[in-house]
Formats: structure tokens, C-alpha cells, sequence
């Protein structure tokens, strides 16, 4: 979910963003970091439920021996994670203090969005964007070191990691902006958190004969909820409580989608249409009394211009 094309839109949007007196595109936005937020929550809540269920295969005779093996990887993906995720965070801080941020009540921003000289301040003159660029690829090289088969198929390259880093990102834009990038480098990271940790679950339930599917949890999550006409919404979805007897069947907007792995990926080009759109991914399992379990989530998104 690191898509490639996302970067590349919100880049072209702090662009306009930067236009004198352009109030629409300031509103846009602040839209776009408030569903940010939103989405990393989402994706940071599901992750709790996969450390949880991780800590109780810990306690259980059945996948325990799997399951210690597989610990260490799970502590450091949720260390790493957790470390340059407060980074971001101590950043996101020090623009709020300086632009006169203020977060007292959510979602309701109370500052001079126009605010650039503390954009400039921080990622130029303190050389806080040569740093977060160093942190970022020090975290991909951490993460990549982990487990060579995890990364691979969970891995999104950091494409947006250039040289020009201050200047695509930081220069001469606004702290409505930079705190959008910045909310956007969270979500990623805990985008990436989820891909391998629900793999290293998936993992942990593979053992003989067993079945670990008690309490089973369709988690679904999407690039973006806000895309211009014809581009591309990504959607992952994966099983919280995963296992090879719960004969997972997932199907999304419709499609059935074969599940080889934990997660599935699927990809659709919206709508030329600007309107707001909902999609079903719908997952059957068979649970530990051998009934079928349907499960069902909304993906919601917005096509704009």
C-alpha cells in the first residue's frame, strides 16, 4: 500500500495547495488528512487484534511451538514500527507548536493553514527532512532484514526515498501540507506493520491438524478513500484469526479472489464519475463447530477531480 501513484497525487496536491488564496484546495486537504488519521487508526486497531491473538498462541500447547519460533520477527516488526512511527509523530509535534497547531478537539484544525515559515523552519533550516529521509530508509533496510520471504510479499518499495526529498515534499508549502505527508508516511508504516504481521499470524496457525480459527475477523484495508477519476483503488483483506481448515472464500465488489496467502490484494480503476462509492468484501470461513461464517465490510471511497 505504498502505492506509487498515491505519492505522486498527493505531491501534484501540495502543489495546488500552494496557490495563493486557493481555499478549495486548502478545505481538499484537510478532507485528505482527516481520513489519513482515520485510516491509520483503523489499520492500527486491526493490528492489535493480530498481536492479541499472536500472545494468546503463545499460551496455547497447540501452535505454541510455532508460535515462539516466530516471536522474535513479531517483536522487532512491532519495535521498528513503533519507532519511527513516534518519530513522525515527535515531527508532527514540533510543526504544531510551531504553526500554532492545535489538536484539543479532533479533526477541528485551529491554525493558519497558509503557514509556510514553519515548514521551512523545521525540514529546511533544522534539517529535520535530510533526517526523516535517513530515518526512513533506515527503517526500510531494518524491516528488510527481518525475513527475506515476509518482505517479499509484503514489501511496497519507499519510492517517494529521492535525493530531492525536501524539495518534493517540504519546499514552499504550507503546514496543512507537510502535516498531510506526514500522516502519510504513519499510515504507511502501520499499512506495512499489518502485511507482516498478519503473515507471520498466518504462519503460527499452520500446525497439524489444529484449528485456530475461534474467534475469525475479516480485516480489510484500502491505499486511499479519496482518488481522482480513473485511479487506481487498491484493498487488502485478510483473515484475523487465519487457518488452512477454516477454508477461507473471499470475494470483493462481487469477484471471487483466490486466497493463496494471508492477505489477498485487489485492485480497481474508479469511476470517471466524482461521487461516493461503496464496495463489499465479503469472506466466508468455516469456524470450529464446522459452520459457515460470512463476513462483510463497506470500502468506502470518494472520486474527485
Amino acid at each position: 500500500m505504498f502505492a506509487k501513484y498515491l505519492f505522486c497525487f498527493i505531491a501534484l496536491l501540495l502543489i495546488f495547495t500552494g496557490c495563493k488564496n486557493d481555499e478549495q484546495a486548502i478545505l481538499k486537504e484537510s478532507d485528505i488528512d482527516k481520513s489519513l488519521v482515520l485510516a491509520t487508526t483503523t489499520i492500527d486497531e486491526a493490528n492489535k487484534i493480530i498481536y492479541r491473538s499472536l500472545e494468546e498462541k503463545l499460551v496455547d500447547p497447540r501452535s505454541s511451538k510455532f508460535a515462539k519460533i516466530l516471536e522474535p520477527k513479531v517483536i522487532n516488526v512491532q519495535a521498528i514500527s513503533n519507532e519511527i512511527f513516534e518519530y513522525i509523530e515527535s515531527l508532527k509535534n514540533e510543526l504544531r507548536k510551531k504553526a500554532s497547531l492545535k489538536d484539543s478537539i479532533p479533526f477541528s484544525y485551529k491554525f493558519d493553514t497558509k503557514n509556510k515559515s514553519a515548514v521551512t523552519v523545521i525540514f529546511q533550516h533544522e534539517k529535520k527532512s535530510d533526517e526523516l529521509l535517513n530515518k526512513l530508509k533506515e527503517y526500510q533496510s531494518r524491516i528488510n532484514s527481518i525475513d527475506s520471504e515476509l518482505t517479499a510479499k509484503s514489501q511496497e518499495s519507499f519510492i517517494y526515498l529521492q535525493n530531492d526529498f525536501y524539495n518534493i515534499y517540504f519546499k514552499d508549502v504550507m503546514a496543512i501540507s507537510a502535516m498531510t505527508i506526514l500522516n502519510k508516511f504513519q499510515n504507511n508504516i502501520k499499512v506495512q506493520e499489518n502485511k507482516m504481521i498478519l503473515l507471520i499470524h498466518s504462519k503460527s496457525g499452520y500446525t497439524g491438524g489444529c484449528d485456530f480459527g475461534n474467534r475469525p475477523g475479516l480485516l480489510v484495508g484500502q491505499n486511499y478513500s479519496h482518488l481522482k477519476a480513473g485511479e487506481t483503488l487498491e484493498i487488502s483483506a485478510g483473515l484475523g484469526m487465519y487457518s488452512r481448515y477454516a477454508a477461507p472464500k473471499i470475494s470483493i465488489s462481487g469477484k471471487n479472489i483466490e486466497m493463496k496467502d494471508a492477505i489477498v490484494n485487489y485492485k480497481l480503476k474508479v469511476s470517471n464519475k466524482i461521487g461516493k462509492y461503496s464496495l463489499p468484501v465479503t469472506m466466508e470461513v468455516i469456524d470450529q463447530n464446522g459452520q459457515k461464517l460470512v463476513m462483510t465490510k463497506q470500502v468506502e471511497y470518494i472520486v474527485e477531480e
